[in-house]
Protein backbone atom coordinates (compact mmCIF):
# COMPACT_ATOMS: atom_id res chain seq x y z
CA UNK A 1 0.00 0.00 0.00
CA UNK A 2 1.18 3.58 -0.64
CA UNK A 3 0.26 7.01 0.64
CA UNK A 4 0.32 10.11 -1.67
CA UNK A 5 -0.09 12.70 0.30
CA UNK A 6 0.95 16.61 0.74
CA UNK A 7 2.77 17.97 3.93
CA UNK A 8 4.02 21.01 2.92
CA UNK A 9 2.73 23.42 5.74
CA UNK A 10 -0.46 25.56 4.88
CA UNK A 11 1.10 29.17 4.53
CA UNK A 12 -0.67 31.83 6.57
CA UNK A 13 1.80 34.60 5.55
CA UNK A 14 0.42 38.06 3.68
CA UNK A 15 1.41 37.81 -0.22
CA UNK A 16 4.92 38.31 -0.92
CA UNK A 17 6.21 41.78 -1.83
CA UNK A 18 5.70 42.76 -4.93
CA UNK A 19 8.32 42.81 -7.70
CA UNK A 20 9.37 45.60 -9.98
CA UNK A 21 7.62 46.78 -12.81
CA UNK A 22 8.27 45.59 -16.15
CA UNK A 23 8.13 47.52 -18.89
CA UNK A 24 7.02 45.20 -22.66
CA UNK A 25 10.39 44.15 -23.21
CA UNK A 26 10.43 42.57 -20.02
CA UNK A 27 13.55 44.73 -18.35
CA UNK A 28 12.67 46.20 -14.86
CA UNK A 29 10.95 49.77 -14.70
CA UNK A 30 11.31 52.40 -12.48
CA UNK A 31 9.08 51.54 -9.34
CA UNK A 32 7.87 55.38 -9.87
CA UNK A 33 6.75 55.02 -13.22
CA UNK A 34 4.52 51.30 -13.22
CA UNK A 35 3.99 50.24 -16.80
CA UNK A 36 -0.11 49.11 -17.44
CA UNK A 37 0.69 45.30 -16.28
CA UNK A 38 1.60 46.84 -12.30
CA UNK A 39 -2.14 47.37 -12.46
CA UNK A 40 -2.90 43.97 -12.75
CA UNK A 41 -3.42 42.12 -9.59
CA UNK A 42 -0.13 40.27 -8.30
CA UNK A 43 -1.99 36.95 -7.47
CA UNK A 44 -3.04 37.41 -11.58
CA UNK A 45 0.29 37.53 -12.78
CA UNK A 46 1.85 35.00 -10.70
CA UNK A 47 -0.20 32.18 -11.83
CA UNK A 48 0.85 29.67 -14.59
CA UNK A 49 -2.22 29.90 -17.27
CA UNK A 50 -4.21 26.77 -17.75
CA UNK A 51 -4.18 25.59 -21.29
CA UNK A 52 -6.09 22.46 -22.64
CA UNK A 53 -3.46 19.47 -22.94
CA UNK A 54 -4.24 18.54 -26.62
CA UNK A 55 -6.74 19.96 -28.49
CA UNK A 56 -5.59 18.55 -32.57
CA UNK A 57 -8.29 17.53 -33.74
CA UNK A 58 -6.65 15.37 -36.69
CA UNK A 59 -6.54 12.29 -34.45
CA UNK A 60 -8.92 10.89 -32.12
CA UNK A 61 -8.88 12.49 -28.58
CA UNK A 62 -8.67 10.76 -25.53
CA UNK A 63 -7.29 13.12 -23.11
CA UNK A 64 -9.85 15.39 -22.42
CA UNK A 65 -12.71 13.27 -20.94
CA UNK A 66 -15.06 14.12 -23.65
CA UNK A 67 -17.98 12.14 -24.66
CA UNK A 68 -17.01 10.15 -27.87
CA UNK A 69 -21.27 9.80 -28.54
CA UNK A 70 -22.68 12.35 -30.57
CA UNK A 71 -25.94 14.43 -29.22
CA UNK A 72 -29.16 11.89 -28.78
CA UNK A 73 -31.73 12.94 -31.47
CA UNK A 74 -33.77 15.35 -28.85
CA UNK A 75 -30.50 17.78 -28.85
CA UNK A 76 -30.10 17.43 -32.49
CA UNK A 77 -33.78 18.04 -32.91
CA UNK A 78 -33.85 20.81 -31.05
CA UNK A 79 -31.19 22.70 -32.19
CA UNK A 80 -32.95 22.45 -35.92
CA UNK A 81 -36.28 23.99 -34.65
CA UNK A 82 -34.08 26.56 -32.90
CA UNK A 83 -36.06 30.31 -33.21
CA UNK A 84 -33.36 32.50 -34.21
CA UNK A 85 -35.38 35.55 -32.56
CA UNK A 86 -34.47 33.83 -29.66
CA UNK A 87 -30.83 34.93 -29.75
CA UNK A 88 -31.44 38.68 -30.01
CA UNK A 89 -33.07 38.69 -26.73
CA UNK A 90 -32.11 38.32 -22.97
CA UNK A 91 -33.17 35.08 -21.80
CA UNK A 92 -34.82 34.01 -18.11
CA UNK A 93 -37.59 31.80 -18.98
CA UNK A 94 -35.88 28.49 -20.48
CA UNK A 95 -33.20 29.59 -17.87
CA UNK A 96 -35.72 29.10 -15.36
CA UNK A 97 -37.34 26.60 -17.02
CA UNK A 98 -34.19 24.40 -16.89
CA UNK A 99 -33.85 25.35 -13.00
CA UNK A 100 -36.95 23.65 -12.41
CA UNK A 101 -35.79 20.51 -14.15
CA UNK A 102 -32.81 20.06 -12.57
CA UNK A 103 -34.35 20.85 -9.31
CA UNK A 104 -36.78 17.77 -10.09
CA UNK A 105 -34.10 15.58 -10.88
CA UNK A 106 -32.15 16.11 -8.57
CA UNK A 107 -34.81 16.32 -5.86
CA UNK A 108 -34.47 19.77 -4.33
CA UNK A 109 -36.43 22.99 -5.14
CA UNK A 110 -35.94 25.22 -8.10
CA UNK A 111 -34.13 27.80 -4.83
CA UNK A 112 -31.45 25.16 -4.65
CA UNK A 113 -30.08 25.66 -7.97
CA UNK A 114 -27.65 28.36 -9.21
CA UNK A 115 -26.72 28.06 -12.98
CA UNK A 116 -23.46 28.48 -14.29
CA UNK A 117 -21.92 28.61 -18.03
CA UNK A 118 -19.87 25.49 -17.09
CA UNK A 119 -19.15 24.00 -13.62
CA UNK A 120 -15.67 25.62 -14.02
CA UNK A 121 -17.59 28.95 -14.05
CA UNK A 122 -19.58 27.36 -10.62
CA UNK A 123 -16.41 26.82 -8.91
CA UNK A 124 -15.01 30.32 -9.78
CA UNK A 125 -18.60 32.08 -8.45
CA UNK A 126 -18.14 29.95 -5.11
CA UNK A 127 -14.67 30.98 -4.87
CA UNK A 128 -15.05 34.39 -5.08
CA UNK A 129 -17.77 34.76 -2.38
CA UNK A 130 -15.46 33.14 0.07
CA UNK A 131 -14.21 35.43 3.28
CA UNK A 132 -10.88 34.00 3.18
CA UNK A 133 -9.04 30.48 3.64
CA UNK A 134 -7.44 27.88 3.80
CA UNK A 135 -9.11 25.36 1.40
CA UNK A 136 -8.50 22.13 2.09
CA UNK A 137 -8.20 19.57 -0.94
CA UNK A 138 -6.57 16.41 -2.21
CA UNK A 139 -3.24 15.60 -2.52
CA UNK A 140 -4.15 15.23 -5.98
CA UNK A 141 -6.07 17.15 -8.35
CA UNK A 142 -6.79 19.36 -10.99
CA UNK A 143 -4.47 22.55 -11.07
CA UNK A 144 -8.12 25.04 -11.86
CA UNK A 145 -8.88 24.82 -8.20
CA UNK A 146 -4.98 25.80 -6.78
CA UNK A 147 -4.89 28.45 -9.50
CA UNK A 148 -8.81 29.93 -7.80
CA UNK A 149 -7.03 29.30 -4.44
CA UNK A 150 -4.14 31.73 -5.70
CA UNK A 151 -6.24 34.31 -7.48
CA UNK A 152 -8.02 35.20 -4.17
CA UNK A 153 -5.26 34.56 -2.50
CA UNK A 154 -6.05 31.74 0.02
CA UNK A 155 -3.65 29.25 1.49
CA UNK A 156 -4.15 25.72 1.04
CA UNK A 157 -3.83 22.40 3.00
CA UNK A 158 -3.95 19.01 1.41
CA UNK A 159 -5.55 15.60 2.54
CA UNK A 160 -4.24 12.47 1.67
CA UNK A 161 -5.12 9.53 -1.40
CA UNK A 162 -3.60 6.03 -0.49
CA UNK A 163 -3.89 3.11 -3.37
CA UNK A 164 -4.41 -0.53 -2.48
CA UNK A 165 -5.99 -3.34 -3.86
CA UNK A 166 -5.86 -1.89 -7.34
CA UNK A 167 -7.43 1.48 -6.32
CA UNK A 168 -7.11 4.72 -5.28
CA UNK A 169 -8.90 5.74 -2.07
CA UNK A 170 -9.58 8.76 0.42
CA UNK A 171 -7.47 8.47 3.13
CA UNK A 172 -10.57 9.07 6.04
CA UNK A 173 -8.14 10.07 8.72
CA UNK A 174 -6.06 12.26 7.09
CA UNK A 175 -9.61 14.24 6.49
CA UNK A 176 -10.52 14.27 9.89
CA UNK A 177 -6.75 15.52 11.19
CA UNK A 178 -6.63 18.65 8.54
CA UNK A 179 -10.55 19.79 9.48
CA UNK A 180 -8.62 19.77 13.05
CA UNK A 181 -5.56 20.98 12.07
CA UNK A 182 -6.20 23.84 9.89
CA UNK A 183 -9.72 25.03 10.20
CA UNK A 184 -10.76 24.97 6.60
CA UNK A 185 -13.11 27.29 4.95
CA UNK A 186 -14.04 24.99 2.29
CA UNK A 187 -12.97 21.25 2.23
CA UNK A 188 -13.39 19.73 -1.44
CA UNK A 189 -14.42 16.03 -2.54
CA UNK A 190 -14.18 14.91 -5.92
CA UNK A 191 -16.67 12.53 -6.73
CA UNK A 192 -15.68 10.72 -8.70
CA UNK A 193 -12.38 11.61 -8.18
CA UNK A 194 -9.91 12.92 -11.13
CA UNK A 195 -7.56 11.73 -12.28
CA UNK A 196 -7.27 7.99 -10.21
CA UNK A 197 -11.71 7.22 -10.60
CA UNK A 198 -11.73 7.07 -6.76
CA UNK A 199 -14.49 7.52 -4.74
CA UNK A 200 -14.76 8.81 -1.19
CA UNK A 201 -17.50 7.00 1.35
CA UNK A 202 -20.59 9.29 1.31
CA UNK A 203 -20.32 8.75 5.09
CA UNK A 204 -17.27 10.25 5.09
CA UNK A 205 -18.24 13.11 3.03
CA UNK A 206 -21.29 13.85 5.14
CA UNK A 207 -19.75 12.95 8.17
CA UNK A 208 -17.11 15.69 7.38
CA UNK A 209 -20.07 18.54 6.91
CA UNK A 210 -21.73 17.53 10.08
CA UNK A 211 -18.31 17.57 12.02
CA UNK A 212 -17.41 20.60 10.39
CA UNK A 213 -20.47 23.28 10.44
CA UNK A 214 -17.85 25.94 9.94
CA UNK A 215 -16.80 24.94 6.99
CA UNK A 216 -18.48 24.69 3.52
CA UNK A 217 -18.46 20.92 2.02
CA UNK A 218 -17.68 21.06 -1.99
CA UNK A 219 -18.67 18.08 -3.50
CA UNK A 220 -17.71 18.12 -7.21
CA UNK A 221 -19.78 15.77 -9.54
CA UNK A 222 -18.50 16.29 -12.73
CA UNK A 223 -18.03 12.81 -13.79
CA UNK A 224 -21.25 11.89 -11.52
CA UNK A 225 -23.32 9.60 -13.85
CA UNK A 226 -21.26 6.80 -15.14
CA UNK A 227 -20.66 4.00 -12.21
CA UNK A 228 -24.00 3.30 -10.03
CA UNK A 229 -21.22 2.76 -7.79
CA UNK A 230 -21.29 6.88 -7.46
CA UNK A 231 -24.20 8.01 -5.25
CA UNK A 232 -25.30 11.17 -5.63
CA UNK A 233 -25.41 13.63 -2.32
CA UNK A 234 -27.14 17.21 -4.06
CA UNK A 235 -30.29 16.13 -2.05
CA UNK A 236 -28.69 16.16 0.97
CA UNK A 237 -28.24 20.33 1.10
CA UNK A 238 -31.79 20.22 2.40
CA UNK A 239 -30.36 18.52 5.76
CA UNK A 240 -26.55 19.78 5.42
CA UNK A 241 -26.96 23.61 4.97
CA UNK A 242 -22.77 23.59 4.19
CA UNK A 243 -22.94 21.36 2.14
CA UNK A 244 -22.53 22.12 -1.78
CA UNK A 245 -22.45 19.94 -5.13
CA UNK A 246 -20.81 20.82 -8.48
CA UNK A 247 -22.56 19.52 -11.81
CA UNK A 248 -21.90 19.67 -15.26
CA UNK A 249 -23.92 18.72 -18.40
CA UNK A 250 -19.97 18.46 -20.19
CA UNK A 251 -19.09 14.37 -19.25
CA UNK A 252 -22.21 12.40 -18.77
CA UNK A 253 -23.95 14.35 -21.06
CA UNK A 254 -21.41 14.95 -23.20
CA UNK A 255 -21.98 18.85 -23.94
CA UNK A 256 -18.92 20.11 -23.32
CA UNK A 257 -19.20 22.93 -26.21
CA UNK A 258 -22.39 24.39 -24.43
CA UNK A 259 -20.58 25.20 -21.17
CA UNK A 260 -23.27 24.44 -18.65
CA UNK A 261 -23.40 23.45 -14.92
CA UNK A 262 -25.07 24.31 -11.74
CA UNK A 263 -24.38 24.27 -8.17
CA UNK A 264 -26.70 22.52 -5.93
CA UNK A 265 -26.41 24.66 -2.23
CA UNK A 266 -28.96 25.40 1.01
CA UNK A 267 -31.52 28.14 -0.01
CA UNK A 268 -29.65 30.62 2.27
CA UNK A 269 -26.01 30.03 0.73
CA UNK A 270 -27.82 29.82 -3.10
CA UNK A 271 -29.03 33.31 -2.69
CA UNK A 272 -25.55 34.56 -1.41
CA UNK A 273 -24.23 32.79 -4.74
CA UNK A 274 -26.60 34.29 -7.31
CA UNK A 275 -25.81 37.97 -6.24
CA UNK A 276 -22.68 37.91 -7.48
CA UNK A 277 -23.80 35.60 -10.37
CA UNK A 278 -23.09 37.77 -13.80
CA UNK A 279 -26.67 38.83 -14.77
CA UNK A 280 -27.78 36.62 -18.15
CA UNK A 281 -24.89 34.29 -18.07
CA UNK A 282 -26.50 31.07 -19.21
CA UNK A 283 -26.74 30.99 -23.11
CA UNK A 284 -30.19 30.70 -24.10
CA UNK A 285 -29.24 27.72 -26.45
CA UNK A 286 -26.98 26.20 -24.21
CA UNK A 287 -30.51 25.84 -21.70
CA UNK A 288 -32.72 24.66 -24.94
CA UNK A 289 -30.08 22.19 -25.17
CA UNK A 290 -29.63 21.15 -21.51
CA UNK A 291 -33.29 20.76 -21.73
CA UNK A 292 -33.31 18.68 -24.51
CA UNK A 293 -30.74 16.74 -22.51
CA UNK A 294 -32.09 15.88 -19.47
CA UNK A 295 -35.12 14.65 -22.16
CA UNK A 296 -32.52 12.61 -23.31
CA UNK A 297 -31.78 10.87 -19.93
CA UNK A 298 -32.63 7.11 -20.59
CA UNK A 299 -30.12 7.80 -23.92
CA UNK A 300 -27.56 9.07 -21.95
CA UNK A 301 -28.02 6.55 -19.51
CA UNK A 302 -27.70 3.28 -21.78
CA UNK A 303 -24.58 5.32 -22.98
CA UNK A 304 -23.17 5.16 -19.36
CA UNK A 305 -23.30 1.28 -19.33
CA UNK A 306 -21.75 0.67 -22.23
CA UNK A 307 -18.63 2.99 -21.96
CA UNK A 308 -18.38 0.63 -18.27
CA UNK A 309 -18.65 -2.09 -20.28
CA UNK A 310 -16.09 -0.80 -23.13
CA UNK A 311 -14.22 0.40 -19.90
CA UNK A 312 -14.06 -3.26 -18.34
CA UNK A 313 -12.78 -4.68 -20.94
CA UNK A 314 -9.82 -2.07 -21.33
CA UNK A 315 -8.64 -2.42 -18.43
CA UNK A 316 -8.35 -6.50 -18.33
CA UNK A 317 -6.13 -6.14 -21.36
CA UNK A 318 -4.27 -3.18 -19.81
CA UNK A 319 -3.48 -5.43 -16.95
CA UNK A 320 -2.73 -8.87 -18.95
CA UNK A 321 0.77 -6.29 -20.44
CA UNK A 322 3.69 -7.06 -18.05
CA UNK A 323 4.54 -4.31 -15.81
CA UNK A 324 0.99 -1.94 -16.31
CA UNK A 325 -1.52 -1.28 -14.43
CA UNK A 326 -4.82 -0.20 -15.16
CA UNK A 327 -6.41 0.98 -11.78
CA UNK A 328 -10.45 0.80 -10.68
CA UNK A 329 -12.09 4.18 -11.89
CA UNK A 330 -15.36 5.01 -11.49
CA UNK A 331 -15.35 8.10 -14.26
CA UNK A 332 -14.92 7.79 -18.29
CA UNK A 333 -11.29 7.37 -17.45
CA UNK A 334 -8.76 5.37 -16.93
CA UNK A 335 -5.24 6.29 -14.64
CA UNK A 336 -2.73 3.54 -16.11
CA UNK A 337 0.80 2.89 -14.58
CA UNK A 338 3.64 2.19 -16.43
CA UNK A 339 7.33 0.80 -14.90
CA UNK A 340 8.58 4.24 -15.02
CA UNK A 341 8.08 7.98 -15.77
CA UNK A 342 10.45 6.59 -19.68
CA UNK A 343 7.92 4.24 -20.22
CA UNK A 344 4.96 6.72 -19.83
CA UNK A 345 6.37 9.07 -22.10
CA UNK A 346 7.46 5.95 -24.81
CA UNK A 347 3.97 4.47 -24.53
CA UNK A 348 2.44 7.82 -25.10
CA UNK A 349 4.14 9.01 -27.97
CA UNK A 350 3.65 5.17 -29.91
CA UNK A 351 -0.07 5.74 -28.53
CA UNK A 352 -0.09 9.40 -30.42
CA UNK A 353 1.47 7.39 -33.55
CA UNK A 354 -1.44 5.21 -33.62
CA UNK A 355 -3.01 8.21 -33.82
CA UNK A 356 -4.70 8.66 -30.60
CA UNK A 357 -4.02 11.47 -28.02
CA UNK A 358 -3.83 10.52 -24.13
CA UNK A 359 -2.69 12.24 -21.26
CA UNK A 360 0.50 12.40 -19.22
CA UNK A 361 -0.39 12.68 -15.39
CA UNK A 362 2.72 14.24 -14.88
CA UNK A 363 1.20 17.59 -14.16
CA UNK A 364 -0.19 15.72 -11.20
CA UNK A 365 2.98 14.37 -9.38
CA UNK A 366 2.12 10.65 -11.64
CA UNK A 367 4.94 11.08 -14.15
CA UNK A 368 5.06 6.97 -14.57
CA UNK A 369 0.88 7.26 -15.21
CA UNK A 370 -1.04 7.90 -18.27
CA UNK A 371 -4.74 9.32 -18.18
CA UNK A 372 -6.83 7.90 -20.80
CA UNK A 373 -10.26 8.92 -21.49
CA UNK A 374 -12.64 6.41 -22.76
CA UNK A 375 -13.71 5.96 -26.27
CA UNK A 376 -15.56 3.58 -28.72
CA UNK A 377 -14.47 0.06 -28.55
CA UNK A 378 -12.52 0.38 -31.54
CA UNK A 379 -10.41 2.94 -30.23
CA UNK A 380 -9.94 1.52 -27.39
CA UNK A 381 -8.79 -1.90 -28.98
CA UNK A 382 -6.59 0.72 -31.00
CA UNK A 383 -4.60 2.13 -27.89
CA UNK A 384 -4.65 -1.24 -26.34
CA UNK A 385 -2.77 -2.31 -29.46
CA UNK A 386 -0.49 0.82 -29.34
CA UNK A 387 0.67 0.15 -25.46
CA UNK A 388 1.15 -3.86 -26.30
CA UNK A 389 3.71 -3.15 -28.71
CA UNK A 390 5.23 -0.48 -26.94
CA UNK A 391 6.18 -3.08 -24.35
CA UNK A 392 6.98 -5.51 -26.41
CA UNK A 393 9.23 -3.42 -28.41
CA UNK A 394 11.01 -2.00 -25.19
CA UNK A 395 11.24 -5.27 -23.78
CA UNK A 396 12.98 -6.67 -26.51
CA UNK A 397 16.10 -4.87 -26.84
Amino acid sequence: MSVIHHRRPVNKTSSPSRPRAMDDSGSAASSRHPTHLGVIREEIRRIERYDPPFADRSVTNLSLNEHYAPPSSQIQEALCNLDPMRLVTYDTEVAERLRARIAAREGVSIENIVLCPGSSSGLQLLFSCLAGGPLLVPSICWSYYLNLARLHGFPVARYDLQERAGEFQVEPASVAAALERDRPTLLLFIQPHMPTGALAPVELVLGSAEGARGTLVLVDEAYHGFSPAAVSVAREVLTHPNLIVSKTFSKYFGLAGIRMGYLVASAPVAEQLGKAASPFSVPFVSSLVALAALDSEAHYRALAVEMMAVKDAFARRVDAIPGLRAYRSHGNFLLVELPDADAAARAEADILAAGVAVRSARAYGLPSFLRISLGAAETMDRVATALERSEARHAAR
